[in-house]
Protein backbone atom coordinates (compact mmCIF):
# COMPACT_ATOMS: atom_id res chain seq x y z
CA UNK A 1 0.00 0.00 0.00
CA UNK A 2 1.40 3.38 -1.01
CA UNK A 3 1.82 5.84 1.79
CA UNK A 4 0.73 9.40 1.06
CA UNK A 5 2.13 12.27 3.02
CA UNK A 6 0.07 13.06 6.08
CA UNK A 7 0.84 16.74 5.58
CA UNK A 8 0.49 18.55 2.29
CA UNK A 9 2.07 21.95 2.09
CA UNK A 10 2.87 24.66 -0.35
CA UNK A 11 5.28 27.38 0.69
CA UNK A 12 4.92 30.70 -1.11
CA UNK A 13 7.97 32.97 -1.04
CA UNK A 14 7.18 36.54 -2.05
CA UNK A 15 9.98 38.78 -0.86
CA UNK A 16 9.04 42.08 0.74
CA UNK A 17 5.75 43.93 0.49
CA UNK A 18 6.30 47.39 -1.03
CA UNK A 19 3.11 48.80 0.50
CA UNK A 20 4.40 47.79 3.93
CA UNK A 21 7.77 49.42 3.18
CA UNK A 22 6.11 52.71 2.24
CA UNK A 23 3.32 52.82 4.82
CA UNK A 24 5.25 51.71 7.92
CA UNK A 25 8.56 52.67 9.48
CA UNK A 26 9.86 49.09 9.44
CA UNK A 27 12.27 49.57 6.51
CA UNK A 28 13.38 53.05 7.57
CA UNK A 29 11.10 54.91 5.14
CA UNK A 30 9.10 57.68 6.81
CA UNK A 31 6.39 58.90 4.44
CA UNK A 32 5.13 61.71 6.67
CA UNK A 33 8.61 63.15 7.28
CA UNK A 34 9.73 62.51 3.67
CA UNK A 35 12.85 60.74 4.90
CA UNK A 36 14.67 57.45 4.55
CA UNK A 37 17.26 56.21 7.04
CA UNK A 38 19.11 53.68 4.94
CA UNK A 39 21.81 51.23 5.93
CA UNK A 40 24.40 51.47 3.18
CA UNK A 41 23.62 53.15 -0.13
CA UNK A 42 20.15 51.64 -0.72
CA UNK A 43 21.05 50.46 -4.24
CA UNK A 44 21.02 46.71 -3.67
CA UNK A 45 18.04 45.05 -5.38
CA UNK A 46 15.26 43.30 -3.51
CA UNK A 47 12.37 41.15 -4.62
CA UNK A 48 8.98 42.69 -3.91
CA UNK A 49 5.42 41.42 -4.23
CA UNK A 50 2.53 43.84 -4.02
CA UNK A 51 -0.11 42.77 -1.52
CA UNK A 52 -2.89 42.50 -4.16
CA UNK A 53 -0.54 40.33 -6.24
CA UNK A 54 -0.03 37.98 -3.28
CA UNK A 55 -3.77 37.31 -3.34
CA UNK A 56 -3.74 36.75 -7.11
CA UNK A 57 -0.84 34.30 -6.82
CA UNK A 58 -2.54 32.39 -3.99
CA UNK A 59 -5.68 31.93 -6.10
CA UNK A 60 -3.63 30.88 -9.12
CA UNK A 61 -1.62 28.42 -7.02
CA UNK A 62 -4.79 26.90 -5.55
CA UNK A 63 -6.20 26.43 -9.06
CA UNK A 64 -3.08 24.43 -10.04
CA UNK A 65 -3.04 21.91 -7.21
CA UNK A 66 -1.28 19.17 -9.17
CA UNK A 67 1.60 21.47 -10.13
CA UNK A 68 1.92 23.33 -6.83
CA UNK A 69 1.26 20.75 -4.10
CA UNK A 70 4.27 20.22 -1.81
CA UNK A 71 6.32 22.87 -3.59
CA UNK A 72 8.35 25.85 -2.47
CA UNK A 73 7.06 28.51 -4.84
CA UNK A 74 8.88 31.79 -5.46
CA UNK A 75 6.88 34.65 -7.02
CA UNK A 76 7.25 38.41 -7.26
CA UNK A 77 5.79 41.56 -8.71
CA UNK A 78 9.14 43.24 -9.44
CA UNK A 79 12.72 43.69 -8.32
CA UNK A 80 13.83 47.14 -7.19
CA UNK A 81 16.25 48.85 -4.89
CA UNK A 82 15.11 51.19 -2.13
CA UNK A 83 16.54 54.37 -3.62
CA UNK A 84 14.50 53.81 -6.79
CA UNK A 85 11.41 53.64 -4.59
CA UNK A 86 12.35 56.94 -2.94
CA UNK A 87 13.04 58.57 -6.33
CA UNK A 88 9.61 57.50 -7.60
CA UNK A 89 7.99 58.82 -4.42
CA UNK A 90 9.77 62.14 -4.95
CA UNK A 91 8.49 62.35 -8.54
CA UNK A 92 4.96 61.35 -7.59
CA UNK A 93 4.84 63.84 -4.72
CA UNK A 94 6.87 66.62 -6.32
CA UNK A 95 8.95 66.84 -3.14
CA UNK A 96 12.56 66.09 -2.29
CA UNK A 97 13.15 63.46 0.38
CA UNK A 98 15.97 63.36 2.90
CA UNK A 99 18.09 60.21 2.61
CA UNK A 100 20.42 59.52 5.52
CA UNK A 101 23.02 56.79 5.03
CA UNK A 102 23.77 55.07 8.32
CA UNK A 103 25.45 52.02 9.74
CA UNK A 104 23.51 49.52 11.81
CA UNK A 105 25.34 50.84 14.87
CA UNK A 106 24.15 54.39 14.13
CA UNK A 107 20.56 53.19 13.82
CA UNK A 108 20.85 51.38 17.15
CA UNK A 109 22.26 54.55 18.78
CA UNK A 110 19.23 56.48 17.46
CA UNK A 111 17.02 54.04 19.38
CA UNK A 112 15.93 51.64 16.65
CA UNK A 113 15.18 48.13 17.91
CA UNK A 114 17.93 45.58 17.29
CA UNK A 115 15.75 42.99 15.52
CA UNK A 116 14.47 45.65 13.11
CA UNK A 117 17.98 46.92 12.38
CA UNK A 118 19.16 43.35 11.74
CA UNK A 119 16.31 42.78 9.27
CA UNK A 120 16.93 46.12 7.53
CA UNK A 121 20.62 45.34 7.30
CA UNK A 122 19.89 41.99 5.67
CA UNK A 123 17.44 43.44 3.16
CA UNK A 124 19.59 46.44 2.32
CA UNK A 125 22.69 44.39 1.57
CA UNK A 126 21.08 42.40 -1.23
CA UNK A 127 19.93 39.30 0.63
CA UNK A 128 16.31 40.19 -0.18
CA UNK A 129 16.48 38.84 -3.76
CA UNK A 130 14.45 35.64 -4.08
CA UNK A 131 16.10 34.23 -7.19
CA UNK A 132 19.65 34.36 -5.87
CA UNK A 133 21.45 31.14 -5.08
CA UNK A 134 19.72 29.07 -7.75
CA UNK A 135 16.11 29.67 -6.72
CA UNK A 136 13.81 30.15 -9.69
CA UNK A 137 10.83 32.46 -9.84
CA UNK A 138 7.60 30.72 -10.84
CA UNK A 139 5.94 33.86 -12.25
CA UNK A 140 5.72 32.44 -15.79
CA UNK A 141 3.79 29.39 -14.51
CA UNK A 142 0.92 31.71 -13.55
CA UNK A 143 0.12 33.61 -16.77
CA UNK A 144 -3.23 34.74 -15.37
CA UNK A 145 -1.39 36.94 -12.82
CA UNK A 146 -0.37 40.31 -14.21
CA UNK A 147 1.92 41.69 -11.49
CA UNK A 148 1.71 45.34 -10.54
CA UNK A 149 4.63 47.62 -11.27
CA UNK A 150 6.56 49.65 -8.75
CA UNK A 151 5.14 52.79 -10.36
CA UNK A 152 1.57 51.57 -9.79
CA UNK A 153 2.31 50.74 -6.15
CA UNK A 154 3.91 54.15 -5.54
CA UNK A 155 0.94 55.98 -7.10
CA UNK A 156 -1.58 53.99 -5.05
CA UNK A 157 0.33 54.38 -1.77
CA UNK A 158 0.74 58.12 -2.27
CA UNK A 159 -2.93 58.49 -3.16
CA UNK A 160 -3.96 56.58 -0.03
CA UNK A 161 -1.50 58.29 2.33
CA UNK A 162 -2.08 61.84 1.10
CA UNK A 163 -5.78 61.84 2.04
Amino acid sequence: MAHESLIDYTLINTGGFPEFAIKTLFYGINYTQRSFHVIGDGRKPNTWTSLPDVGKYVVSILLRDEMTRNQDIFVSSFTSDYISMIELLEREMGEKWTVVEETPEEQLKRGEKEHIVLMRSMLLDGRGVLDRGGYVLWNDKFPDVKPRTLQEVIKDCHKELSV
